[in-house]
């Protein structure tokens, strides 16, 4: 019924639109087919992102998916990272993992039903009307979990270091007084995928490693930067942790800077970081600079960065990198990126015939602007190009899951 139509009408009424739960299954069913998982990454191998999107796009309109979870969802589901991540998780976990996966993230993109009323016999003036090319809401809500970290207790922990953490009474203590919402699965990138609980987990855990390393908690304000720090994994569990603390987090992503704003309401200053390395801190500003999973995804200029990374923080304050080294090297086919020796034979053969891994090796697999590559560093070149730059320069093995951490002190 038109709006000319019901002119005269002035009881109220609630329009329920199909929330698509039907067609964001066969959607799921779709995504999670060999096949398709194939296709999508061949096409990503040899730089046709733009086809990826649209057969993706394409697929959402003939299954009937609705219009505003197909626009909320596209960029995360185009995504080169989600996709190849998505076949890895079906060689590993089966199709069913994959579906149960892509609809959770279809579902949470779902609007609630809208409650319309109808105009009355005197409607007030229209308001007027404003040309949304020019200007621009930020809004996120929609990448937030609902509720506080507490009520996902009942999510899946598969780590066994992780469900040790939680068995610490001082460590349900801190879940119960965390009163800043978890991001989607999506907006933090599938990390953890369902597992909220975990997700929370794991950022603590690196937080204690990163304190016990470089003597954090000696400080009484330390100021500290997670560069590269995406949806705020680690930084989220120093927010109260020192009341005087400065806490600063970078990203390429401007999704997850509006992300953490809105997490943490001026707790945390988030900016984004692109283009040539520089950072808008003054010399020897910080204490300490942490950037987990970062310089393994830097193809370019990754000597520069360390290189501004030093020069922001202060004398005998830390520097805590995450790489792929010779400890991933020799766990490989165990690990998250298996996928890289199952869908890339050219990889496949180089990491057989190269049992020990030196120099610096970038695997580029996608045309996409960031995230489109794997970066191995091997000991001779930290000790040659990295090593020098810094006071010390001193090796976790295997501190981050598969990836090991270089502590570097300026």
């Amino acid at each position: 019924m038109d709006s000319e139509s019901r002119n005269n009408q002035s009881c109220a009424f609630t329009v329920h639109a199909p929330d698509g739960r039907a067609a964001i299954l066969q959607f799921s069913r779709w995504m999670a087919r060999k096949r398709v998982l194939g296709g999508l990454t061949r096409r990503l191998l040899v730089g046709q992102r733009a086809d990826v999107r649209s057969m993706i796009e394409q697929s959402l309109h003939t299954h009937g998916v609705p219009a505003p979870v197909a626009d909320a969802t596209i960029g995360w589901l185009s995504r080169p990272r989600v996709i190849v991540g998505l076949a890895r998780r079906r060689a590993l976990a089966g199709a069913d993992a994959v579906q149960g996966l892509v609809a959770l993230v279809l579902e949470k993109a779902v609007p609630p039903a809208a409650a319309v009323a109808a105009p009355s016999a005197n409607p007030a003036p229209p308001a007027p009307s404003l040309n949304t090319s020019k200007f621009r809401v930020d809004a996120c809500d929609h990448l937030l979990l609902p509720g506080v970290p507490a009520d996902y207790l009942d999510t899946p922990v598969w780590h066994p270091e992780f469900a040790t953490l939680l068995a610490e009474q001082s460590v349900m203590s801190q879940l119960q007084r965390d009163r800043i919402p978890l991001p989607t699965t999506s907006a933090r990138e599938g990390y953890c995928a369902d597992r909220h609980l975990e997700y929370w987990l794991y950022g603590l855990d690196d937080m204690r490693k990163l304190v016990a390393a470089t003597g954090l908690d000696r400080l009484e304000s330390p100021r500290i930067l997670d560069f590269g720090g995406a949806s705020a994994r680690v930084i989220r569990h120093f927010v109260g942790w020192k009341p005087g603390a400065d806490l600063y987090l970078s990203d390429l992503n401007p999704q997850h800077i509006l992300l953490a704003r809105r997490m943490f309401d001026g707790a945390v200053t988030a900016f984004r970081n692109s283009g040539p390395p520089h950072l808008p801190f003054a010399d020897d500003f910080l204490d300490c600079v942490t950037a987990f999973g970062v310089f393994s995804s830097i193809d370019a200029d990754d000597t520069a960065w360390l290189l501004e990374l030093r020069r922001v923080v202060r004398p005998g304050g830390h520097l805590w990198i995450t790489i792929h080294d010779q400890a991933t090297w020799e766990i490989l086919p165990r690990t998250m990126l298996a996928h890289l020796l199952s869908d890339y034979p050219e990889f496949a053969q180089y990491h057989a015939a190269n049992p020990q891994l030196t120099g610096r090796l970038v695997y580029t697999f996608s045309a996409a602007t960031y995230n489109n590559c794997q970066v191995f560093h091997g000991s001779d070149y930290i000790d040659r190009f990295w090593a020098p730059l810094f006071t010390s320069c001193t090796t976790v093995p295997l501190a981050h899951d598969y990836m090991s951490a270089l502590i570097l002190r300026v």
